[in-house]
């Protein structure tokens, strides 16, 4: 397997996604079994969907991570490596692999349900450790879902800072903000952004980091301090930036959605892949929504070749 030109860094679970699942508005109540029709078995987690989409779209990808030495932990690897990702994983026999069970109905409401140890015991120095050996030959460093993995933000920064001296694209997706979450672990996300080369949150995610009412107006917050670029996704809105001092929107897509499972992460992939490509900014983020949009609308990962194909067709 081809070693990663995009390092991808976070948590990693086994996923037992249920599609169509009969959930209404009281849940599933206790003592009650609610049956679904299927499942499916995959890698998951914001840093892995991104890899294995990364890898669908032609960019060689590695992802790190922690895993239990268990049944699970084996399974994780071999879907990762099914997917075209060269797994990077710390295995302990002390720890777990985590697994989340999601239920979603048709409605796209859900239930999660997450076990496991080894996401939350992967340490800084593990991280670090792995990361560092392989950084100076990657082109891009992905971190997802920094709130999730709070502890790991010290190896973050000192990530970020080799990255900039070795020239390495810098490429963060902050992820969703806890209620545990700090005003020091949010201004280090803060710092993590503005030196970021590509900053891609989603809206109600960028609007909490920043304290502001409107993407406007935190992308203009941004872009004073910041020589990175800033893209920030509004689902079937589309994503947002700011070209040459105007705040532009690129459209979404309208595709019937069949599921919603990832489609951030499949925005990321998509609008790297695109600048991986050599694409500008506008067809970079057009190419994202375009990924999302196929994303959410079929069962297998799109392809470069079919995101380009959809891309003419709406033409």
């Amino acid at each position: 397997m081809k070693q990663g030109e995009l390092l991808s860094i976070g948590g990693a679970y086994v996923d037992i996604n249920a599609p169509n699942f009969p959930l209404n508005e009281n849940g599933i109540q206790l003592e009650t079994e609610v049956v679904g029709e299927r499942y499916l078995l995959e890698p998951g987690g914001s840093a892995v969907n991104f890899a294995r989409m990364c890898s669908a779209l032609e960019i060689p990808t590695t992802f790190i991570g922690k895993v239990g030495k268990d049944e699970m932990g084996t399974m994780l690897t071999c879907l990762l490596e099914k997917a075209g990702v060269e797994p990077l994983l710390v295995a302990s026999e002390t720890v777990s692999t985590n697994v989340s069970f999601n239920m979603v109905n048709d409605g796209g409401e859900s239930i999660m349900a997450v076990v496991g140890t080894a996401n939350q015991s992967l340490t800084v120095d593990e991280v670090y450790s792995l990361a560092s050996e392989r950084l100076a030959d990657s082109k891009y460093l992905f971190l997802g879902g920094c709130f999730k993995l709070k502890k790991l933000m010290p190896a973050f920064v000192k990530l970020v800072d080799d990255a900039k001296r070795l020239g390495v694209i810098i490429v963060l997706d902050q992820g969703r903000i806890n209620q545990d979450i700090t005003e020091y672990e949010k201004q280090t996300v803060r710092e993590l952004a503005l030196a970021s080369d590509i900053y891609l949150p989603s809206s109600e995610e960028f609007m909490k980091l920043w304290d502001v009412n409107t993407v406007e107006e935190g992308l203009k917050l941004v872009n004073d301090k910041s020589a990175g670029v800033t893209v920030v996704k509004n689902g079937d809105k589309g994503a947002t930036t700011i070209i040459s001092n105007d705040v532009v929107t690129i459209p979404a897509f309208s595709v019937v959605s069949i599921h919603t499972i990832g489609a951030g992460d499949s925005f990321d992939a998509g609008f790297i892949a695109a600048h991986y490509k050599g694409k500008d900014l506008t067809d970079s983020i057009k190419f994202g929504c375009a990924t999302a949009a196929l994303k959410i609308s079929q069962q297998s990962l799109p392809t470069y070749e079919e995101v380009v194909n959809f891309i003419a067709r709406q033409n």
